[in-house]
């Protein structure tokens, strides 16, 4: 008997204790919400938390409060700056991303794009499992089993208690010992896993690029030693022209002094007569005397 007693006094006081924490969690305000962040920031757990900073308040009130506001926090990242890069990310590997599927199903990619925006993931997984039924009954033979079953999505789904439409593809971490409390910050690098592939395609292009800029230098280096070599034939046919016409200069002042030494030698023939001349006068003269 007292057992049976003890046992919904039991229930009594934990009901009552979390409706009091729901009833309780509705009053906080903006600086009880700074203060219970700062405090979870740094280290310390429910049971510290609460007596510490919130002494009217239960432990499981904090733990309440704290997941709503990572939530509200996580949305308002999500509408802002993760959206941002989320979709930057998503244009740069769009194509290649669905590209892969589309290799699968033997589709054009904008194509595969456009039906999996349309139907969405809740019809997507509905239009599996009805495909794996069908595979199991023995409706398709030509298809290769993937390897996963309908109960693995449906204990992904019961694990989480998520909405198909917003559930993630890979499932989300949660605190020790508070297995519904999600730590919605370890999202992004789930993003992060499933672009490695485009990332490694990025530096294979990139060093591709590096090759060919490696190639372009080298070009570049060829036809300037070829303009070199070029450069140094002119001026060694220049050397060698002046050369010449150096030896054929020389031949030039001999033939212009035969002209010079020809238009000397008239004056000194006409000095030779008029000699003649004064002497044959002089000699006249004095004869007369």
């Amino acid at each position: 008997m007292p057992k049976i007693e003890k046992g919904p006094a039991h229930r009594l006081s934990v009901s009552t204790a979390s409706a009091a924490g729901g009833t309780r969690s509705s009053s906080w305000s903006a600086k009880d919400d700074e203060t219970l962040i700062q405090a979870r920031a740094q280290g310390l757990n429910w049971n510290q938390i609460g007596p510490k900073h919130f002494p009217s308040k239960t432990p499981n009130a904090c733990r309440k409060r704290h997941e709503r506001l990572m939530e509200r926090q996580n949305a308002e990242q999500w509408d802002g700056v993760k959206l941002d890069v989320l979709a930057q990310a998503y244009m740069e590997v769009r194509r290649d991303m669905w590209s892969m599927l589309a290799a699968r199903v033997g589709e054009k990619w904008q194509l595969v794009e456009t039906k999996c925006m349309e139907k969405g993931l809740k019809n997507l997984t509905q239009a599996y499992r009805s495909a794996q039924k069908k595979l199991e009954n023995g409706t398709y033979h030509d298809h290769e089993d993937s390897g996963v079953g309908v109960s693995d999505l449906e204990e992904e789904q019961e694990d989480h208690h998520v909405d198909l439409q917003h559930m993630s593809t890979i499932p989300d971490t949660h605190y020790p010992g508070y297995p519904n409390y999600p730590m919605h910050q370890q999202r992004v690098p789930s993003i992060q896993s499933m672009l490695q592939p485009m990332q490694q395609h990025q530096q294979q292009q990139h060093q591709q690029q590096q090759h060919q800029q490696q190639q372009h230098q080298q070009q570049q280096h060829q036809q300037q030693q070829h303009q070199q070599q070029q450069h140094q034939q002119q001026q060694h046919q220049q050397q060698q022209h002046q050369q010449q016409q150096h030896q054929q200069h020389p031949m030039q002042p001999s033939m212009q002094q035969q002209p010079m030494q020809q238009s000397m030698q008239p004056p000194m023939q006409q000095t030779l007569p008029q000699q003649m001349q004064y002497s044959s006068h002089s000699h006249h003269l004095s004869h007369q005397q």
